[in-house]
């Protein structure tokens, strides 16, 4: 069983090679669209092992900051444009990259402090807005599309955050549920698989209504 000093030093590693990734984004060393050197090219370049490296670009690629398409590489995505977060944030989040149970806690009070502060602000665009997504996002589940039902529920959410008017709400929600992508995939796969699809509309239907309600 690996100690805690040895997780922290694997995490502290792993934080390296995103660190020095963030920085060549932010230099233009990388931009979106180009190739990323090859693990062993950055483990030599860095002086670590191929692992840590992998880690590293596993942990952006959950931010969709960075894509892997085999058998060509990994690439800096074309949508990129400034995902990656603070480095205290992320940092903080690293500490926790073997709890998904923390991370969910995390993601959870996220989202309930997004629905607050979009109840409170949201104008009748953003119910518009809303609206339309629960109409995707009920479209997608009876047609059972697991990749359909991701999209949408992240749809709904950004939606969601744009209802609060604070960008550091999105920035912050997005990255979370980037990080809780693959357990969602496994909890909607598990929903369409038993005929349970509609328990995946429901905690959406819930915070529209009450979004809604404060509006009439």
């Amino acid at each position: 069983m690996q100690s805690s000093e040895g997780r922290k030093s694997s995490t502290s590693v792993v934080q390296r090679v995103v660190d020095h990734l963030t920085a060549m984004l932010a230099e233009k060393e990388l931009r979106p669209g180009d190739r990323l050197p090859t693990e062993m090219e950055l483990a030599v370049e860095l002086g670590i092992g191929r692992n840590s490296v992998r880690e590293g670009i596993k942990f952006l690629t959950a931010l969709g900051v960075l894509v892997v398409r085999r058998p060509e590489g990994t690439f800096v995505t074309q949508e990129f444009s400034g995902k990656v977060l603070d480095p205290l944030l992320y940092g903080i989040m690293m500490e926790q990259a073997g709890s998904e149970e923390a991370v969910e806690e995390l993601r959870q009070g996220i989202e309930s402090i997004t629905v607050d502060a979009a109840e409170r602000k949201a104008t009748a665009e953003d119910v518009a807005a809303l609206a339309h997504r629960m109409s995707l996002l009920k479209s997608a589940v009876r047609e059972g599309d697991e990749e359909k039902i991701l999209q949408a529920d992240d749809g709904f959410h950004d939606a969601l955050s744009a209802a609060t008017h604070n960008a550091l709400y999105a920035k912050i929600a997005t990255f979370v549920r980037g990080l809780t992508e693959k357990t969602r995939q496994q909890e909607i796969a598990g929903l369409v698989r038993d005929g349970s699809g509609e328990e995946l509309v429901r905690p959406c239907q819930e915070i529209f209504e009450r979004i809604e309600g404060r509006m009439a």
